[in-house]
């Protein structure tokens, strides 16, 4: 099964890639065809009216949307194949680079030949077909890698074979009766970081172009992204919350109720979890940022949540303690 699934992990890559090398040789290709037919400097923002306001020249927009186009594709393609182990959502990762690739490869597209045999950058437009032709060749990329990738070979993910909660369970700190005790942590993930600055940027790019649409998308798939970058690991009277750093609202809360017992692991993120952030695998569900010592806790229901965190074994015994009081208190 694991060779069923390197074989898909390698298509994925190859499907992400080959749309964003696409995407690129038609952004090139119209540039160089076109390229004594633009006026220099070329229309490189359109304000909502479709209506040029910002201008560039010519090399500046080919050296801009060439890097752009290569670091989103090697992005993708990195994310879909750099784990060892993939799961259903993986699917959906390649419809949406691809149709990342064609979003972006139509609209620049669409700009460069709104500039053709113009006299004067200024009279170039956009207009509502444009913006139509982009989403359309966005959901026809990302439909045909759907297709194309295929579906996500099942499989038990390995580090499962002993299934939620293995981690062998830690003692409980001693508390003295009405003592309150609570601990606290920060976890980060670069990568996150980076994936993050990296959609903003292309925000960015989609609102200096005046895409105001495009722009509001990407912005908001950064967001989530952004919030997962930096997270607050806390242990108190309540259970296990897990938050945006710096946000009161808790991104995940486990309650003392719903707890059975905690314990500590090592846990890879890609043999395990298939990469970063938020994620669900049969019997567990973890946020993990990062490989390494993880607090894992196993719920009344059976099921697993990890959170890979520095300083795990204080977490557990913490966390064990409180579930003992509570259970003290209840009989």
């Amino acid at each position: 099964m694991r060779g069923v699934q390197r074989q898909w992990k390698t298509r994925a890559a190859l499907v992400v890639g080959t749309a964003y090398l696409v995407a690129l040789a038609v952004v090139a290709g119209t540039f160089v065809l076109w390229w004594d037919r633009l006026p220099d400097p070329m229309a490189s923002h359109f304000a909502g009216s479709g209506e040029a306001d910002g201008f560039a020249g010519r090399a500046v927009l080919l050296g801009t949307a060439v890097p752009l186009l290569l670091l989103m594709g090697g992005m993708f393609a990195a994310m879909v194949g750099a784990p060892r182990t993939v799961e259903p959502a993986a699917r959906l990762l390649v419809a949406a680079g691809a149709a990342t690739a064609g979003l972006l490869g139509a609209v620049i597209t669409s700009v460069t030949a709104a500039n053709l045999d113009l006299a004067q950058a200024q009279d170039a437009a956009l207009g509502l077909r444009d913006l139509a032709t982009a989403i359309a060749t966005a959901g026809a990329a990302g439909a045909l890698s759907w297709w194309i990738v295929g579906s996500v070979p099942e499989g038990e993910l390995p580090g499962s074979e002993s299934g939620p909660g293995a981690a062998p369970a830690v003692a409980a700190v001693p508390l003295a009766e009405g003592e309150v005790v609570v601990w606290s942590r920060r976890v980060g993930s670069r990568a996150m970081g980076v994936v993050a600055v990296l959609t903003l940027l292309t925000a960015l790019l989609l609102a200096h172009l005046g895409l105001w649409v495009g722009a509001v998308l990407m912005f908001l798939a950064a967001l989530p992204v952004a919030a997962l970058a930096r997270l607050t690991v806390t242990v108190d009277r309540r259970g296990l919350r897990v938050a945006p750093a710096g946000l009161r609202a808790p991104a995940k809360l486990v309650e003392l109720p719903e707890v059975e017992t905690a314990g500590v692991r090592k846990v890879n993120a890609f043999h395990e979890f298939g990469g970063w952030g938020y994620r669900i695998r049969p019997g567990a569900t973890g946020v993990v940022m990062r490989s390494g010592e993880a607090l894992c806790v196993r719920l009344l229901s059976g099921r697993e949540f990890v959170v890979v965190v520095g300083d795990a074994r204080q977490a557990a015994e913490t966390l064990n303690a409180l579930v003992e009081r509570r259970r003290d208190e209840d009989e």
